[in-house]
């Protein structure tokens, strides 16, 4: 941890980036980086990675040997060649509580694999995984995802309700999420957005804007949403199992 941490901080860069979702993609729809990738990121976390076809990723990483989730990095791939960086990125870290600049560099193979490091010092390895190839469909998502909520507020317990129209719906400690889901044209996945209701909300009417993917034999639903100027920066992650 102390190393990861400080890596990061010399790098001018955020403290741990997600907990195992990158999403690394060139321009374009239908390319072959768009999808889910899996692997580690500095040898001890668990890295999940949505890569959308318009060049934006989503990278969820672990804590540290464990399985929980410790944020996840945000931004827009530039992709020339079987190289991308992405110098926009933002780290949503948990375990430091705070949101910082990151940057990500990376050598592909085309739904093979990728390779690269974050902040320049912290490496990371991922895989492809085809069985989310197949492409997004309301009625293939719709039903119950229970699961876990992480943000700089800890982790809640959570049941994601979807509908055949694609609104979304969960409550979590008393406070009613609403949003809603609409598929993409890039694999597997799903734009989305929620908004927090009043009263006991952490975030009293908020929205956030993300991605969903969901897929796999064990039908798990990844999600990851932000909201940039909300308290200096904002995310919140979910995975969950119908």
């Amino acid at each position: 941890m102390k190393r990861f941490t400080s890596s990061l901080k010399r790098a001018a860069t955020l403290p741990l980036a997600l907990a195992a979702t990158l999403l690394l993609a060139s321009c374009g729809g239908g390319d072959p980086f768009a999808g889910l990738w899996t692997g580690s990121l500095e040898g001890n976390r668990q890295a999940r990675t949505i890569m959308l076809g318009d060049g934006s990723y989503y990278m969820l990483y672990t804590r540290a040997g464990t399985s929980l989730t410790g944020g996840f990095i945000r931004g827009q791939g530039d992709f020339h060649g079987a190289r991308i960086t992405s110098t926009d990125a933002r780290d949503y870290n948990w375990e430091g509580r705070r949101t910082r600049p990151a940057t990500l560099e990376a050598k592909l193979s085309p739904r093979q694999s990728v390779s690269g490091t974050v902040g320049g010092t912290v490496p990371f390895e991922l895989s492809y995984q085809k069985e989310f190839d197949y492409d997004a469909q309301l009625a293939l998502l719709a039903g119950a995802f229970k699961g876990q909520v992480a943000f700089v507020g800890g982790y809640r317990n959570a049941t994601f309700t979807v509908s055949p129209t694609g609104a979304l719906s969960t409550d979590i400690d008393g406070c009613l999420i609403t949003g809603t889901v609409s598929p993409r044209a890039d694999g597997n996945a799903y734009d989305l957005t929620i908004t927090f209701g009043g009263g006991v909300c952490v975030f009293p009417h908020v929205s956030f804007t993300g991605v969903a993917l969901f897929g796999g034999e064990d039908k798990r639903l990844d999600a990851a949403v932000v909201n940039p100027a909300f308290l200096g920066g904002q995310g919140i992650a979910f995975t969950g199992f119908r």
